[in-house]
């Protein structure tokens, strides 16, 4: 993490005088001048409320400073003392003729070689071979010298860093191959960091580096809605959706902002080669089994075929023992093309010299070795992953929701019996555990609440929000923003990511607005956006009901009454017979300086359910509180306790599933 500039910080007190300044000018001034005098401030950030049909048409709430789609958020804004920091209404005038917004032109040209994968991924999309797409338009930009090289790509660029590009973005629909598009006034590019086109020249830039990219959306007929989403696949890659297969994208170019030129911007380009038809099969290797399986329940649920993958790591002697029944081990991440457990498994060290590497090829040896330290122990397991992308993540939260699905069901009646009838699984609950940390940590807490009948141990480590009076440093059901902390007089940024020091990376409203310029309706393939659709209900429009608006953070009060349903404390808090159940079956562990706060939840947890049934570990090494994600070791780095998780978990794993099996139960043949 980058520690914060002294110089920033006091910066940072100048810019909270300025907006108690301002909020004292917006009873007696009116919109107009209100909104010239933030943005001569350069205080005010990109806040345009949308509406849509299907999510297809979004509309600016510019008309009236007082209406938006949502309920009125904008009023309900200054009504709460938050119009000093969001310009509800669309900011600035008509674009100069050699302003930027006025020069730039888009196409797309599909490589007509890749038709076959756009028919595959975008068939809901296309009319009649005509090749017309409905999704988003993104183009990032990054301020640049005349003289500098020129990126290749711009994607990976935008991020919540201080050094961050910049994108904006605007929903397109029907939008036919060939066919130029410009900015209109009725479109809502919305910016971030910048809330305009034309505000890069006003920070002083010459020259910029522009890049459009092309996100279709495929269309999905659920039960009682239809829904333009990014395809499942384009979340199974590294990165954002926009990174994915069928992804659409211009070359990077540089354009000075002083010519008056038209700019054009062919989305051409795309990463079709390995984007084929049919996902090549994973190579299975002696220990290594890579599974995929229709999902029944998911495919009932979106209207399509949908699909559950992962990866299965066999024992030692597994080959040679076809009677012997073994324990399982069920690991929750994000998505990963690789078995993705702790350091990997390799059969031998790829680069010396390498962390990650070494650690691969050192659980390579203790696994297969008849004399290392599973042998020592006398443990043998199957140690499992699962993949579970879908429309709106690369992951579902492993449970059932209503937006994303029955993903619990599915991993629990359609996955793990598939696991275990294929590779000779036990198949009782005291025979499966489950962990992970950060959404894998919430999962492993979440899916043993949900199922304690499955799975008989649960091993979280830095989980996801656990309690959401302190989803982050939100308390949902008491703050009337998700933005701001605030008073009669003063107003403060609520923080969303720090490093151990304290140092401040970003806020929850930067984050939310970087998400907004990749993807209304919580199609940003982002965090936050994830926990509206996994958490919260579906809207009237058919996409997650946002507990939050987007724009101002003003949180609507029925919505997050809702997210109780997968408040983890309040689960257990009002199920005194759950609560039994799982007496000496939770560990739940957190940094005690977690990047994202969520150590704080953890706290929330302990406090309001004490050190029962869950047993609470919290993360310091020499009084330095570990940050995000620390995998419960007690000495050594963060990167050396997550990429140990395997060696350092078996001891307790085999003492829970000894202490948890019934008289009757196999524990011998898994023993050697």
């Amino acid at each position: 993490m980058r520690p914060k500039p002294r110089a920033q910080a006091s910066m940072a007190r100048k810019f909270f005088v300025l907006r108690t300044a301002l909020l004292v000018l917006v009873a007696t001034c009116s919109a107009p001048a209100f909104a010239s005098l933030s943005k001569a401030l350069h205080l005010v950030p990109p806040c345009h409320q949308y509406s849509s049909s299907h999510g297809a048409t979004p509309a600016d709430c510019g008309v009236s400073p007082h209406v938006s789609a949502n309920g009125h958020a904008c009023a309900k804004a200054r009504e709460i003392g938050w119009s000093g920091m969001h310009d509800c209404a669309r900011r600035g005038s008509a674009a100069t003729p050699a302003a930027l917004s006025a020069r730039l032109r888009f196409t797309f040209s599909p490589d007509p070689q890749c038709t076959k994968v756009y028919s595959t991924f975008l068939k809901e999309t296309l009319v009649d071979n005509a090749r017309v797409v409905s999704g988003r338009l993104l183009l990032f930009a990054a301020v640049a010298s005349q003289d500098s090289p020129v990126p290749a790509d711009l994607r990976n660029l935008v991020s919540d860093e201080l050094d961050t590009a910049q994108v904006y973005g605007v929903d397109i629909h029907h939008w036919r191959a060939g066919a130029c598009r410009a900015p209109s006034a009725n479109d809502v590019m919305f910016g971030f960091p910048l809330a305009h086109l034309d505000d890069l020249a006003e920070r002083g830039a010459s020259f910029v580096d522009l890049q459009a990219v092309v996100l279709p959306y495929d269309q999905y007929k659920r039960a009682n809605d239809t829904l333009y989403l990014p395809a499942s696949n384009l979340h199974e890659n590294p990165g954002y959706a926009y990174n994915g297969k069928g992804v659409l994208f211009s070359r990077t170019m540089r354009v000075s902002l002083h010519d008056t030129s038209a700019v054009h911007l062919d989305a051409v380009h795309s990463d079709c080669e390995w984007a084929a038809e049919a996902e090549p099969e994973a190579k299975d290797t002696k220990y290594l089994r890579h599974v995929r399986m229709q999902s029944d329940i998911l495919t009932k649920f979106w209207g399509r075929p949908m699909y559950i993958k992962g990866w299965v790591l066999l024992p030692h002697g597994w080959h040679d023992r076809p009677s012997a029944r073994f324990p399982l081990i069920l690991y929750h991440d994000h998505y990963a093309g690789m078995f993705n457990v702790g350091s990997g498994f390799e059969s031998r060290v790829q680069k010396r010299g390498s962390l990650e590497d070494e650690y691969a090829y050192y659980l390579y040896r203790n696994w297969t070795s008849p004399h290392g330290e599973f042998a020592d122990l006398k443990f043998r397991s199957l140690l499992v992953t699962v993949q579970h992308a879908n429309p709106f993540y690369d992951n579902s939260y492993a449970i059932n929701s209503a937006n994303i699905g029955p993903y619990g069901d599915a991993i629990v009646y359609e996955f793990l019996p598939f696991v275990e009838r294929e590779f000779r699984g036990i198949g009782s609950s005291w025979a499966r555990a489950v962990t992970g940390g950060s959404t894998g940590g919430w999962e492993a807490l979440s899916s043993i609440l949900a199922y304690p009948n499955v799975y008989g141990g649960s091993w979280a480590f830095c989980p996801d929000p656990v309690n959401f009076r302190s989803f982050g440093l939100v308390d949902i059901y008491s703050f009337p923003s998700a933005y701001y902390y605030a008073s009669t007089l003063r107003t403060v940024a609520i923080p969303e990511e720090r490093d151990y020091r304290g140092n401040i990376h970003t806020t929850f409203e930067q984050s939310n607005h970087r998400e907004a310029a990749l993807g209304m309706h919580a199609r940003s393939s982002s965090q936050f956006d994830v926990w509206q659709a996994v958490f919260g209900p579906i809207g009237e429009d058919g996409y997650p009901a946002a507990m939050y608006d987007k724009c101002t953070g003003i949180i609507d009060r029925d919505i997050a009454d809702a997210w109780k349903a997968y408040d983890l404390t309040d689960w257990i808090r009002r199920n005194e017979t759950l609560r039994e159940e799982l007496r000496g079956r939770v560990t739940v562990a957190a940094g005690m300086s977690d990047s994202f706060y969520l150590n704080d939840a953890v706290y929330a947890m302990q406090q309001e359910l004490g050190n029962d049934p869950v047993k609470f570990v919290f993360g310091e090494q020499n009084g330095r509180g570990m940050e995000h994600c620390w995998f419960g070791n007690a000495r050594g780095s963060l990167d050396i306790g997550r990429l140990s998780t395997v060696e350092r978990l078996a001891p307790d794993m085999l003492d829970h599933f000894l202490r948890m099996a019934p008289s009757s139960a196999d524990t011998t043949s898994w023993r050697y």
